[in-house]
């Protein structure tokens, strides 16, 4: 074996941590202790090099014994890669992704006849999986399906003001209408009173809310209320119940918004604004660069986002199904629907 030959091989949750650590796409979807709170099972995968593990791919059934894949409200769990790869000359950083990725999928695709994941942002070359498909011409193999999400850059926003000067004219006014009278805050809402909250957002759009997604958000919540993220709850005055609220995931760059929601009563009069404004300033006061919405696949749902002046970002949903029963690539399920 050359010294620089890569091998893959499973992974503990402790070296999966490590790789984590030195990770450009690193975030709280796929940080080990946090897998483990969101899903029933995780299968960790890697890469060694040379000794050093440069590669880790988490593959997640969020119920036991049933299909790999990232449960709703989860984004961007797949592989991941060792930062300091990124500081070679391009042919290299090429060179060792792409056989590091390779790797992987050998090794995957040898143990599942099918599975779901998503590509990191940032991960933008699928040719690896294309090259697969390629070479199985038998097999249906991987289909990928381009995704968006909308991101703000915090880091360029010196300060609370630059940050409302820069949302349109309409989200101004919103969030201007409540500083003369704020809502209460409570950090921590109540599981009960998200699940109405979300119901009632799907049902506003015509869709129906089925047990697996209650649990995954029900888990989000958890999660975020153990000091992984964050949950705001709005009141306005005059209510006695939450009726707006947010849910953050932080990771180490970035605060990912898993779900924000309003009452039909308060939607109209620009809670839900409000409550976005107020993750943003507790994003920022922690200093992340990155706001992340999680999502931005429908005209609605983007322009909603680009009102508060981010930027789309591409990412890559996959699935490899060796015979083709598994080629449903549709949203797992977007939590910005306000």
């Amino acid at each position: 074996m050359s010294r620089n030959r890569l091998k893959a091989q499973r992974l503990t949750p402790v070296e999966a941590g490590d790789l984590w650590g030195r990770s450009d796409e690193a975030s709280a979807f796929t940080q080990p202790e946090c897998l483990e709170q969101l899903v029933d099972e995780v299968e960790w995968w890697g890469v060694e090099r040379s000794g050093e593990i440069v590669a880790a791919w988490p593959l997640v059934r969020p119920v036991a014994g049933g299909e790999i894949g990232p449960p709703p409200f989860c984004y961007y769990v797949g592989p991941m890669f060792a930062r300091d790869m990124r500081h070679r000359k391009y042919h290299r950083y090429w060179a060792i992704y792409s056989e590091a990725l390779a790797a992987l999928i050998s090794a995957v695709t040898a143990e599942h006849e099918r599975l779901r994941f998503t590509l990191p942002l940032g991960i933008t070359d699928v040719r690896v999986l294309q090259w697969w498909n390629f070479d199985h011409p038998q097999q249906v193999g991987f289909s990928v399906t381009p995704r968006y999400t909308a991101r703000i850059d915090l880091s360029k926003l010196p300060d609370e003001s630059a940050l409302l000067e820069s949302f349109s004219r309409s989200r101004r006014r919103s969030i201007e209408h409540w500083l003369t009278s704020p809502p209460a805050i409570i950090d921590g809402v109540d599981q009960d009173r998200v699940v109405e909250l979300h119901d009632q957002t799907l049902g506003r759009n015509g869709a129906v809310a089925d047990h697996a997604r209650r649990e995954a958000l029900k888990r989000v919540l958890a999660l975020a209320n153990s000091g992984r993220g964050s949950s705001l709850g709005f009141i306005p005055r005059g209510e006695r119940d939450v009726q707006a609220v947010i849910i953050l995931l932080h990771g180490p760059t970035e605060s990912s918004s898993i779900f924000r929601a309003s009452s039909p009563t308060w939607r109209s009069r620009g809670l839900a604004p409000w409550a976005v404004w107020h993750g943003l300033l507790l994003a920022k006061s922690l200093g992340k660069k990155w706001f992340d919405f999680n999502g931005a696949n429908s005209p609605a749902r983007a322009a909603d986002k680009h009102f508060f002046n981010a930027s789309a970002q591409l990412y890559f949903d996959c699935t490899f199904a060796r015979d083709g029963s598994w080629l449903d690539t549709s949203e797992p399920g977007e939590g910005g629907c306000l």
